[in-house]
Formats: structure tokens, C-alpha cells, sequence
């Protein structure tokens, strides 16, 4: 099947307190933590913090976070779904221009078998950079978070080239169906979104869109 278990997209006002928010940045540890990977091709550090079960990422990581910030994230998101849902990862990436020039095209998350639910917080920031979702921007203030489907909405950023002083921190959660019997997305449905984001890749590349 390839049920979209996302009710609605929509933006998420003042998600953490400023008491989690501090809490979270200790727990990231950017100077020392043992987990952070550069990834060059996107433009950013990234750094995996949960991971529910193995994938092409990651082993099973153990929540490296305090416990409200999962919680907080989980009741959120429960809002705006059609099922119950389990938390499968938590990541956070930095954008800069120390990581390279970022590149955020149009895709979808064709890693994952079963329907997603993304719920993205744009921890901190000095620029405006919108998301687009299947053709409408999304604008996140600090503290904000858009939730939308990754394995069902085509979705990228704008072109941008940062300068030396601006930057962008991301929290990247994915949440799946809390089930025994997942549904997997059908080949169909994957064969036809594949199409979609090819079409609109190559539009990216021109400056179409």
C-alpha cells in the first residue's frame, strides 16, 4: 500500500522550551561528540542521536537525548497523523559554508519501505531558508518545525550559497506507524513519485523552480 499516514502539513509553532532547548545542544556536543559524520555532498555535519533499528546509516543507536525532547516530538506529531506512531530516528545537521555548499534537490525518502512521518525543527538560525513541499514554501523561524510526508512529498530548499557567517541547525526526526504489520509502499506508487522528482530534479538544475 502506500498510504500517507500524514493528516496535513502544516508548521509548528515554539516547539521545545528554551530549558530543552539548552538541554539538547549539551546532549549534540559538537566539539566532542563521538558520532558526528561530514557530509561533504550535502554541505553539512549531521549527527545521528537515535536510531530505533539498524538501517544503511546507522546500527541501533540509544537515545542520546533527554527524555521530554523525544516526548515533546512524538506529541507533536501525533497531531497531525492518521495512526499511532513510533519515533524511528533522530538526527541533527548543521548547514554552513565551513561544510560546503548545501544541496537539498527535490527528492523523496526512497530509503524507507513503509509510509513516514518527518517532523523537522529548525533549532537555530540566521537565514531565511524556505522548505518547499510539493510546490508551497514553508518559512521556519527559530524553534519551528514542518511535518510532511518524506516518503510521499517531493520536497527540497532553494539554491543557496551561505556566506562565512550564516548558518542553519537542523533536528531531523522520522516517525513510522506504531504496528506489528507495517505497510509497505507499493512499487506502483514508487515507480510514479520516482518520475515526479526526476522531472522537477532537472527543472532544479535549470533554475526553473
Amino acid at each position: 500500500m502506500s498510504k500517507n499516514i500524514v493528516s496535513k502539513n502544516v508548521i509548528v509553532n515554539n516547539v521545545f522550551s528554551d530549558e530543552q532547548i539548552v538541554s539538547l545542544y549539551n546532549d549534540i556536543s559538537l566539539d566532542s561528540n563521538e558520532n558526528i559524520m561530514m557530509q561533504d555532498f550535502y554541505g553539512r555535519l549531521y549527527i545521528p542521536l537515535y536510531w530505533r533499528q539498524k538501517t544503511h546509516i546507522s546500527d541501533p543507536i540509544e537515545l542520546k537525548i533527554n527524555q521530554s525532547i523525544f516526548d515533546s516530538i512524538l506529541n507533536y506529531s501525533s497531531k497531525f497523523s492518521n495512526v499511532p506512531l513510533q519515533i524511528e530516528s533522530i538526527s541533527f545537521a548543521r548547514y554552513s559554508s565551513q561544510y560546503g555548499v548545501p544541496l537539498l534537490h527535490p527528492h523523496t525518502d526512497t530509503n524507507f519501505k513503509e509510509p513516514r512521518l518527518t517532523f523537522d525543527v529548525q533549532l537555530n538560525g540566521n537565514i531565511t531558508w524556505p522548505i518547499i513541499i510539493e510546490h508551497k514554501e514553508y518559512i521556519l523561524q527559530n524553534n519551528d518545525a514542518v511535518v510532511f510526508s518524506g516518503t510521499h512529498d517531493v520536497h527540497w530548499r532553494s539554491k543557496k550559497i551561505l556566506k562565512d557567517d550564516e548558518y542553519v541547525d537542523i533536528l531531523l526526526c522520522q516517525l513510522s506507524e506504531k504496528t506489528d504489520n507495517p505497510n509497505t509502499i507499493d512499487d506502483k506508487f514508487m515507480k510514479d513519485i520516482d518520475i515526479k522528482q526526476k522531472v522537477l530534479r532537472l527543472k532544479y538544475e535549470k533554475g526553473l523552480i
